[in-house]
């Protein structure tokens, strides 16, 4: 799957040569609720990321953002670190939407 902004993008990259996505929870995205973990996001261009809700397992959650982290550094795009990580997570249902909806958590 492309970047939301651009159908025409098969593989929105990671940034630069930074240790980790950036982005903000805006504008257009998907999202997805990991059982334990938190809320994935992306907004397909990018960021991807995993925020805390309470309750948690912060030892665990820590653990896919540092794999996140060096998917980034191998140069995995957003697009392809949200897939893989929703697909190594049982395929929770994947929302779409305005990422400031996320804001609330």
């Amino acid at each position: 799957m492309g970047s939301l902004s651009d159908p025409n993008d098969v593989g929105a990259a990671a940034i630069g040569d930074t240790r980790f996505y950036g982005g903000e929870r805006v504008g257009p995205g998907r999202w997805a609720i990991l059982d334990g973990l938190g809320i994935l996001w992306t907004d397909d261009r990018d960021g991807v990321q995993l925020s805390y809700v309470d309750g948690s397992d912060r030892d665990a959650a820590n653990g896919l953002r540092r794999a996140l982290t060096d998917a980034c550094r191998r140069g995995e795009s957003a697009t392809a670190a949200f897939d893989a990580t929703v697909r190594e997570h049982g395929n929770p249902e994947v929302e779409i939407g305005d990422l400031k909806t996320l804001l609330n958590y």
